[in-house]
């Protein structure tokens, strides 16, 4: 069986991060799986870019280029937009190969153009990590336009351009993707399934619920007093933990009902980490001192610092089933979080963390000093962290799900 993982990066983001981890998944049980990337990052040999012939800015230019429409027309400047009207070859590049599947991932910045997704020649199964493929440009929409069509989010964020980027680009997405046949959606929660069965575009289409997975041996708890001298942090603090790619400049991620929360809290003898940025403003956190780790470029690094914090916070506004909770929970740490998206599909109530119904930075304060509040119970969250992901999320067991659907529409494909 060979199976192409078509993705636009092979590292950057937790889309990314989360398509490399089930190629490994598939590779590891035996299926020939390839990725196809536009920026290739990592060194494995089975990961081809499609512009390796091109400039190194060749594909950094065709990004810029199609968000140029985005600049011209209504949308928020604040999130990230992909329109893919660029014409591109990289459908053709992957039918030369001839795979038995495609698996889509995140195809944005203009990886795929629309327009060529239905020449693909084999069963598609398409893993959604965001809304885009059902919303216009946007990655993640809080209007629910996407459902009919009817208004899009450019009326209720007040801006007032001449050009409706997101409608153009539903349009075009209903009349080119709403009738594509061999299409199959994997949506790794099930607040995404349940958004693309409500959409315009998809609600026809088979979607399947299949969570991503992880290497529990790669992560895995490390001792506490360890990772804490590794990091150069004091052994006898309590640390909060906080981590996102743009943690400090994606407003979706939630940095700022954080530093609301913390300032909140009565008991201040903890300290905060945070990764994904290199510094921030200190003055957000006035009698509390924070530690920026920066990016973290080797994975080997992650269960250190997830390993050194005694509670994970997750305040995302929207997010889909981020990695940073499932690392987290992996290595033994809870997760306070919002119980929105696939939250609750990892984190179960006051077990292995906490779920904030309202999304209230004094709310998610409350969670956090649960959760310190109290050492033993801290420990026995921390076990049932681990336990949740040995049982339902380990890359094999992904890895055996998606085996068994494509085995199933290749076979389909063959008996039609």
């Amino acid at each position: 069986m060979h199976v192409i993982q078509a993705t636009t990066y092979d590292k950057r983001g937790g889309a990314a991060v989360a398509a490399y981890r089930l190629h490994c998944g598939l590779r590891r049980l035996g299926v020939d799986s390839t990725m196809v990337v536009a920026e290739k990052q990592r060194g494995d040999a089975h990961i081809r870019n499609v512009y390796a012939s091109c400039p190194p800015w060749y594909h950094r230019l065709r990004g810029r280029i199609d968000g140029l429409a985005a600049k011209l027309g209504r949308v928020d400047p604040a999130g990230f937009v992909s329109c893919n009207w660029l014409p591109s070859r990289v459908v053709s590049r992957i039918n030369r190969l001839q795979p038995d599947l495609v698996n889509l991932h995140w195809i944005g910045a203009g990886f795929i153009d629309l327009a060529s997704l239905g020449r693909l020649r084999r069963p598609v199964v398409w893993t959604s990590h965001d809304m885009w493929a059902f919303c216009g440009a946007e990655h993640y929409s809080e209007a629910d336009y996407w459902r009919d069509g009817n208004h899009g989010p450019a009326a209720a964020s007040g801006l007032r351009h001449w050009f409706d980027v997101n409608a153009w680009v539903w349009r075009r997405k209903r009349r080119l993707w709403r009738d594509l046949p061999s299409l199959t959606f994997v949506c790794p929660s099930r607040w995404l399934a349940g958004c693309f069965r409500d959409s315009e575009i998809f609600g026809r289409h088979r979607v399947e619920v299949i969570a991503n997975g992880i290497d529990e041996q790669r992560f895995a708890p490390v001792d506490k007093a360890l990772a804490r001298a590794l990091l150069g942090v004091d052994p006898g603090k309590r640390y909060v933990l906080f981590g996102a790619v743009a943690a400090l400049r994606d407003k979706r991620k939630g940095f700022h009902l954080l530093v609301d929360a913390v300032n909140c809290l009565a008991d201040r003898s903890f300290e905060v980490l945070v990764f994904g940025a290199d510094c921030g403003d200190d003055s957000l956190f006035p009698r509390v001192k924070v530690h920026y780790l920066g990016r973290i470029e080797h994975e080997a690094l992650l269960p250190v610092v997830y390993s050194a914090a005694d509670v994970f916070v997750a305040p995302s506004l929207q997010d889909n089933l981020p990695n940073t909770v499932m690392e987290s929970l992996a290595c033994g740490t809870p997760v306070v979080a919002f119980d929105i998206g696939g939250q609750g599909d990892m984190i179960d109530h006051q077990r292995n963390g906490v779920l904030v119904d309202e999304i209230d930075s004094g709310a998610l304060a409350a969670g956090i000093d649960w959760v310190l509040a109290d050492d033993q119970r801290r420990v026995r969250l921390g076990e049932q962290a681990r336990r949740k992901v040995l049982d339902n999320f380990t890359v094999l067991q992904q890895a055996r799900r998606y085996q068994a659907l494509y085995r199933e529409l290749i076979d389909r494909q063959r008996a039609g």
